[in-house]
C-alpha cells in the first residue's frame, strides 16, 4: 500500500492564504470540495493515510492526548461511520496504541502500541471492518509501519538489534536486514516492493531479497528519505540541497532514470513529497503548505487555492488514493489547532457564466464602476480578466471597452458554484455624467474572454442593463396591506421615502422637507441618516389611508434658503388611471413565523405569484437584534420565488418582510429617479441557530460584551496572520468574529463589523 510518514520537519510557516512570493503556480481544471473529518469530540486531529475506498485512519487529540481514528466515508465494505481504533484495544494491563500508520484496500490498519506496564512497544494489526485488532510481534518489540493489498506488513523488530521486518502472515516475520536507527519508517506496494531510510538519512528501495540505496540528484548531500513506493515502483521523498543549510527539496526515483527533484519554485523552500498514487500524483507541502505535483509534467499546484470552502490553509497532503482523493489536514490563519480533512476532486465541466450586479452612476462623476458577478463550478482563470472583457452601449451612439479593474469579492453562491465579483471602469461620455446622459445603457460580455482554469470560457452576450438618472436624488412612494400570521394585527402601511444623500456629499444643506398628498394636505417628512427623509403613516383600518391617494404629489425641500419644488404622479404612467392593488397575499414557505434553529445560510422561499397585477417583488430582511437592515432585494421577475443570498448571522432574530408589488421603478423625471408602487405585504419573525451551547456577541472578539473598534483592529490582526485565535486579545469565539455568518472568517466579516461601526457611529 502506498504509505508516508507524517512526522513534521523544521520548515517555515507561511502566511495565511498567501502565495508564495514570486511564483506561479500551475493552473488547474480540477476544484477540491474539503470534507473535514469527524474530531470524535477532540479539538484537532490528522488525517494520514486514505484507501481506495475512502477509508482514512489517523489521530485526533485534545489537551495533547492522542486518540487514533478510523473514518469510513462509504459503506462499501465498512459501516460508513467514525470509529476509535483506541478504545477498540482492551484487556489486562490494557495496551493501547501510540500510532496508527497505514490502510488498505481491506480496512486494515497497521500500527504500534504500549503496555502500560511496560515502556515496550509491539506492532499491531486493526481490522476497521471487524474493529479488532492484534498482536503482530514474536519479538521484544516493534513497530508496523506499511501494509499491501495482500496485507503483508513492513515495520521492524527490537531484540538484540533493530530489524527491518516483512510480514507474509501470522505472528512470525522475516527479517530483511539490520538498522542502526530505530526511528525510520518503511513502507511496501502490493509486488512487495519496500523502501525506506537506512543509515540515519539514506533513501532505499528493495524487497526480502535485500535494499540498495539510492542516487541523491547531482548538486545534493548524500542525505534524504523515502517515504512512499506506488505498484509501478516508483518512490518519493525528499533529498538535502547541499548549497543551503537544512533545506529539503521533494525527490522522485523512477526506475531507469536519474533521481527528479519535483519543482520547487525557490531553492530557499522545503518541499517534501509524502505520497504516490497509481496515476504517479504526487503529495507533499511546500513550506508547510499542502501542494500537488500532477501530469505528464507534474505541475506544482497549491492545494489550498483550489480548495473550497475558501480560506483555509490546507497545510499538509500526506496521502492520495488511486481516485485523486487527499487527506491531510487544514488549518484557519494561523489557528494551533488542525482539522483532520479529506480532499475530493470535482471536475470543472462548464463554462463561466456572468451577470451585471444593478447600478447606476454618480451625478457629476468622470466614469462608473460596474460589478460583473461571474459564477463557475471550478476556479475562474483571473488572469483572462481584463479590458476585452466587456462593452457598454447606450445614448447617443456611446460605445466604450471596460477597463479591469479588480476582483471585489470571491465567495460561495450555491452547491458546487462559487462566485467572483469582478469591477470594470468606464469613462463618462463627454467627460461628465451629467443630463445629457439620462438613459439605459446596454452591458455585453464578449466571447472566449472570460474562462476558468478547465480552459472552458464564458459565451459572449448581454449582461443586463443599467440605468442613469440623472441625479442621486432619489423619491418613492408605497402603499398597501402587511398582514402578520400569529394573531397579530394586520397593519396597512403608506410610506414615502426622500433620498438626498447626493446633496449632502455635495455640500448642500436640506433644511426641511415636506410633501402635499393629492387630497390637499401636508405632511413633514423627518431626518433619519444622513440625507435620508421619510414619513410613514401606519393603520389597522384600510380607510384610514385613503387620504393618500393616486394622483400628483408635491415635494418641497428647503435647500440653505432656496425653496425647491417638484411633482410627482403616483398612478400609472402616462394616464390618470390609479395603480391597481394586489389582491394576492404572500405565503411564506420557509422560514415560517416564529420558527426557531432557523440555518444563517436560509433559502427564503414563498408561494409563487398568481395575482396577474403583480410585476415585481420585494425581500426586506431586518437584523432586529442589530437594528439594521440585512437585506432588501427588489425582484422584477414575478415568477421569482425563491431567494438565497441574505447573509445572516447566528442568534439573532430576524423579521422578514415579502411585498407582492404592483409598481414602477426607476422612472426618471427630470432630475429624480422615483419609484411607486401598492403592493400586499406578510411578515415573519424567525431566530437564527445557535452552533454552540456558549454565548457570544457577534463581532465581540475581545470579551468586552459590546461590537467595538478594538474589535475590528483584533481581525485585521488575525487576517494578517499577527495573531492567533484563543491567545490574548483574540479570546472570545472564533463564531464571533463570523460577522455574515457564511462558515468561514474573511475580509468580508472585517468590511462589515467596520461598516456597522462607522453606522454606530453616524447615528
Amino acid at each position: 500500500m502506498i504509505h508516508s510518514m507524517w512526522s513534521l520537519p523544521g520548515a517555515l510557516v507561511s502566511l495565511f492564504f498567501c502565495l508564495f512570493p514570486a511564483v506561479a503556480l500551475a493552473d488547474s481544471g480540477t476544484v477540491y470540495d474539503i470534507h473535514f473529518l469527524e474530531l470524535y469530540g477532540n479539538e484537532a486531529g490528522h488525517a494520514y493515510q486514505i484507501n481506495n475506498l475512502g477509508q482514512i485512519v489517523g489521530m485526533v487529540s485534545v489537551d495533547g492526548v492522542s486518540h487514533y481514528v478510523f473514518w469510513d466515508l462509504n459503506d462499501v465494505i465498512g459501516d460508513g461511520e467514525t470509529h476509535s481504533i483506541t478504545e477498540s484495544f482492551h484487556g489486562d494491563p490494557y495496551p493501547y496504541p501510540s500510532s496508527a500508520w497505514d490502510i488498505n484496500d481491506e480496512g486494515y490498519v497497521v500500527g504500534q502500541f504500549h503496555h502500560n506496564s511496560t515502556t515496550s512497544s509491539r506492532p499491531y494489526r486493526y481490522d476497521g471492518v471487524g474493529r479488532t485488532w492484534g498482536d503482530l510481534g514474536d519479538a521484544q518489540g516493534g513497530a508496523a509501519f506499511g501494509i499491501n493489498s495482500q496485507n503483508h506488513v513492513v515495520g521492524v523488530t527490537y531484540d538484540e538489534g533493530i530489524y527491518i521486518t516483512l510480514w507474509t502472515g501470522g505472528t512470525s516475520g522475516t527479517r530483511i536486514g539490520e538498522v542502526n536507527h530505530h526511528g525510520e519508517f518503511y513502507f511496501i506496494n502490493d509486488l512487495d516492493q519496500i523502501c525506506g531510510t537506512i543509515d540515519y538519512c539514506r533513501p532505499v528501495k528493495g524487497s526480502a531479497g535485500g535494499l540498495e540505496i539510492l542516487p541523491v540528484p547531482p548538486g545534493y548531500r548524500d542525505r534524504g528519505k523515502a517515504l512512499a513506493i506506488n505498484n509501478d515502483g516508483t518512490v518519493v521523498g525528499w533529498t538535502e540541497f547541499s548549497a543551503a543549510p537544512v533545506i529539503w527539496h521533494a525527490t522522485l526515483w523512477e526506475a531507469g532514470y536519474p533521481p527528479l527533484v519535483l519543482e520547487t519554485p525557490l531553492e530557499t523552500m522545503n518541499s517534501i513529497a509524502y505520497d504516490i498514487n497509481s496515476r504517479g500524483d504526487v503529495v507533499g507541502t511546500l513550506d508547510n503548505r499542502a501542494v500537488l505535483w500532477t501530469g505528464f509534467d507534474r505541475k506544482l499546484i497549491d492545494l489550498s487555492i483550489v480548495s473550497r470552502p475558501f480560506g483555509w490553509r490546507i497545510a499538509r497532503a500526506n496521502g492520495i488514493n488511486d481516485h485523486g482523493w487527499i487527506c491531510g489536514w487544514a488549518g484557519y490563519g494561523k489557528e494551533a489547532n488542525y482539522r483532520p480533512c479529506v480532499l475530493i476532486p470535482r471536475v470543472d465541466e462548464a463554462p463561466p457564466e456572468a451577470e451585471l450586479v444593478e447600478d447606476q452612476p454618480a451625478f457629476g462623476t468622470e466614469s462608473f464602476q460596474l460589478q460583473i458577478r461571474y459564477t463557475d463550478e471550478g476556479i475562474l482563470n483571473e488572469s483572462t480578466l481584463d479590458g476585452a472583457d466587456i462593452h457598454v452601449t447606450g445614448p447617443n451612439d456611446y460605445s466604450e471597452g471596460a477597463e479591469f479593474v479588480h476582483v471585489e469579492a470571491v465567495a460561495f453562491l450555491a452547491p458546487n458554484h462559487w462566485f467572483w465579483d469582478v469591477i470594470y471602469e468606464i469613462p463618462a461620455p463627454d467627460g461628465v455624467w451629467d443630463e445629457n446622459d439620462i438613459g439605459d445603457y446596454n452591458v455585453s460580455l464578449n466571447g472566449d474572454q472570460v474562462c476558468d482554469m478547465a480552459a472552458h470560457c464564458a459565451e459572449e452576450g448581454i449582461l443586463g442593463t443599467f440605468s442613469f438618472s440623472g441625479t442621486s436624488l432619489g423619491f418613492t412612494i408605497m402603499k398597501g396591506l402587511i398582514c402578520h400570521p400569529g394573531g397579530s394585527a394586520d397593519t396597512w402601511r403608506f410610506s414615502m421615502t426622500v433620498d438626498a444623500k447626493f446633496l449632502v456629499d455635495n455640500g448642500i444643506t436640506v433644511g426641511m422637507a415636506h410633501v402635499q398628498v393629492p387630497g390637499g394636505n401636508w405632511y413633514d417628512l423627518s431626518i433619519g441618516p444622513p440625507g435620508i427623509w421619510s414619513y410613514t403613516h401606519d393603520s389597522p383600518l384600510a380607510g384610514d389611508l385613503d387620504i393618500y391617494g393616486d394622483g400628483v404629489y408635491l415635494l418641497e425641500m428647503d435647500l440653505e434658503g432656496f425653496l425647491a419644488q417638484t411633482e410627482f404622479l403616483f398612478g400609472i404612467p402616462g394616464t390618470a388611471a390609479p395603480l391597481p392593488q394586489p389582491s394576492q397575499v404572500p405565503a411564506f414557505i420557509h422560514p415560517i413565523n416564529s420558527q426557531t434553529d432557523v440555518q444563517t445560510d436560509v433559502t427564503f422561499q414563498w408561494s409563487p405569484v398568481t395575482d396577474g397585477s403583480v410585476n415585481a417583488q420585494q425581500l426586506l430582511i431586518m437584523d432586529e437584534t442589530m437594528g439594521r437592515v440585512s437585506d432588501d432585494i427588489l425582484l422584477e421577475n414575478a415568477s421569482v420565488s425563491t431567494w438565497g443570498f441574505s447573509p445572516l448571522i447566528h442568534s439573532h432574530e430576524y423579521e422578514a418582510t415579502l411585498y407582492y408589488h404592483h409598481g414602477y421603478f426607476k422612472q426618471v423625471h427630470d432630475y429624480w429617479s422615483y419609484s411607486q408602487a401598492k403592493y400586499t405585504a406578510v411578515s415573519i419573525c424567525f431566530t437564527t441557530e445557535d452552533p454552540n451551547t456558549a454565548t457570544y456577541i457577534p463581532g465581540d472578539l475581545s470579551g468586552s460584551g459590546q461590537l467595538s473598534a478594538a474589535d475590528a483592529v483584533i481581525l485585521h490582526h488575525y487576517l494578517a496572520g499577527n495573531i492567533i485565535h484563543g491567545a490574548e486579545p483574540f479570546t472570545e469565539s472564533l463564531m464571533a468574529a463570523d460577522v455574515n455568518a457564511d462558515g468561514v472568517v474573511t475580509a468580508l466579516d472585517l468590511v462589515l463589523m467596520s461598516n456597522v461601526l462607522s453606522e454606530n457611529i453616524l447615528q
